[in-house]
């Protein structure tokens, strides 16, 4: 049985919770739970499935040059003693059939997975395990950025480098994919010009520094969750390189890391295995959701493609008799702010001195960790609230270990506490609100920075608070800025008579609807890929080079910035 959520934090957590269930019934060894991209990689391992893409695309860089690997020689060795001897055949191991359980399914079936690719990346090693020649390829690179170019002409020169003449001798048929992989190094260096800010793309800022480790955390623009599995290639490269010359990486640190990392050194992308095609891996797939009812017509079709189609309806035991806002007029109306970030700052802490001062507790949603930590700072800056019971936030971020996350989710429902989280922790965080006095002023007041982009987003987000029996209150407050990628304004909002929250939902729905046409487009894409990586594989293993070469450059053709990065 695969247990599969979005979140690593969350898939963590309900695996603890029922671990000694699965002791006493001793089935801990057929039982596992992860997050998407680390059930992609562990169903790439096993090779049952699907070909493990990473072995078979090394295999073919090798081409005739590819030897046994380690303790082979001795296995053929081995296998030849035990074939001479009368044994008796061991009994048949019973068949187990595979079992799958996404939680949240619906996040599996939106565009952040459906229609993209999990794309295995592969470290270049050397004979002994790490990838020095690679490392120090990428340093000559980095060194001399100032003079190569995005052209045919640094690719020639870097083609007759030593360093590159090095690789070949060890993967002869990285010669049919070298020119692509060189001008990916030279288009990813680009970004850093020396003596200047990097030119980071979408979500390539997104990162956090472990000095200690020695490593780039960033955080899964899908997800909004901290994730170390996640790569984007030789611009995370060249980001170790940049925080190591700003002297933010130890320089012993930084270049063991470097050479023996899975991020730094040549890391081509071995193909591309279609998220969508892991449910039909299973005999069995169950998804759960706690909005179901908010799915739409193209999201429901979706799940009855992959046969989900019988719906069993669970009241929730956080269901209660309270009404969310009750009683509390135009103070739950979704409030937009004109204006600087400072206005938009300082309506966001009125709001939140507010529900303080009334001794609730305050759960403050951003939409990812830079608004947050924005806020945090803004907050300090200005001395928080003047009121004797103010006590600086708590942050909820997946920069805690999971002891300090636990911790800080059992302080958020006490009076008077002020937590600020990401929307990661919008769906599944359990808030028990038991504190008689919290429930005397109210409960807890969840204050949304953004509008979710879906229904079932934002009916998350609003079930942190307000659960079982108690009371608690939410409100949407967000910065103009912030609607105009739903094609909503001011002044066109000034032109009709719905209010903000209604007017907002029909913009979003007009977004969802272009999305859902442009998720299927990409699936159409993904699925070609997913198709070309395993006839590559097959080519591989019939050593048919250059039909494979075909393939894997098939495959990999204008790969996404993220990549997936082996355990």
């Amino acid at each position: 049985v695969d247990a599969v959520c979005y979140s690593k934090f969350l898939s963590e957590r309900d695996y603890q919770d029922f671990e000694q269930v699965f002791r006493f019934f001793e089935v801990e060894d057929f039982v596992s739970y992860s997050d998407f991209d680390g059930l992609a990689s562990s169903i790439l391992k096993s090779g049952a499935d699907v070909p493990n893409i990473r072995e078979k695309f090394v295999q073919f860089l090798r081409g005739n040059t590819a030897a046994p690997r380690r303790g082979d020689n001795a296995l053929n060795s081995l296998v030849s003693a035990v074939k001479n001897l009368v044994v008796s055949p061991p009994a048949p191991a019973p068949i187990r059939r595979k079992v799958l359980l996404l939680d949240e399914v619906d996040v599996f079936f939106s565009d952040a997975f459906y229609g993209q690719p999990y794309l295995p990346s592969e470290l270049l090693h050397d004979a002994d395990g790490g990838s020095v020649t690679g490392y120090n390829l990428l340093l000559h690179v980095w060194q001399r950025r100032g003079s190569l170019s995005k052209s045919k002409q640094s690719v020639a020169v870097l083609r007759e480098h030593m360093l590159t003449k090095q690789l070949l001798s060890k993967f002869p048929n990285l010669a049919f994919l070298l020119e692509a992989e060189l001008y990916r190094i030279l288009d990813s260096v680009s970004q850093f010009p020396a003596g200047r800010a990097p030119r980071f793309r979408s979500g390539e800022d997104a990162y956090t520094l472990d000095a200690a480790r020695g490593t780039i955390v960033y955080t899964d623009p899908r997800t909004h969750v901290p994730t170390e599995k996640l790569s984007y290639g030789y611009v995370t490269a060249f980001t170790y390189f940049y925080e190591c010359d700003r002297g933010k990486f130890p320089p012993a640190t930084f270049r063991e890391a470097g050479q023996s990392s899975s991020k730094i050194g040549v890391l081509p992308v071995c193909g591309a295995l279609s998220y969508s095609e892991i449910p039909r891996l299973y005999a069995f797939a169950l998804g759960m959701t706690g909005t179901l009812d908010c799915l739409t017509e193209k999201q429901d079709a979706l799940l009855k493609e992959y046969f989900f189609e019988r719906r069993t309806f669970l009241p929730s035991t956080f269901f209660g008799k309270k009404s969310l806002n009750a009683d509390r007029g135009e103070k739950k109306e979704t409030k937009v702010v004109r204006g600087t970030r400072d206005d938009y700052f300082l309506a966001l802490k009125d709001e939140m001195a507010e529900a303080v001062k009334e001794g609730r507790a305050v759960l403050m949603v951003f939409a990812d960790l830079k608004g947050l930590q924005d806020y945090n700072y803004e907050l300090h800056r200005y001395g928080g609230v003047d009121f004797p019971r103010y006590a600086a936030p708590q942050l909820l971020t997946d920069e805690l270990d999971n002891g300090k996350r636990n911790n800080v989710v059992i302080k958020a429902i006490r009076p008077y506490t002020i937590t600020l989280m990401t929307r990661a922790y919008g769906r599944g965080t359990d808030f028990k609100c038991d504190d008689p006095g919290l429930v005397k002023d109210g409960g807890a007041h969840v204050i949304i920075t953004f509008f979710p982009e879906d229904d079932s987003e934002e009916k998350q987000i609003l079930g942190r608070t307000c659960r079982e029996d108690y009371p608690g209150s939410a409100r949407k407050i967000i910065f103009e800025e912030d609607i105009k990628p739903l094609g909503a304004s001011e002044k066109r909002f000034s032109a009709q008579e719905k209010p903000w929250d209604e007017y907002l939902a029909e913009c979003r729905a007009g977004t969802h609807e272009r999305r859902m046409v442009a998720m299927d487009a990409a699936h159409e894409n993904v699925m070609a890929r997913h198709n070309a990586t395993l006839k590559a594989c097959e080519a591989a293993e019939q050593r048919q080079w250059e039909e494979a070469a075909r393939l894997f450059k098939e495959a990999s053709l204008k790969s996404p910035a993220v990549q997936g990065v082996e355990d």
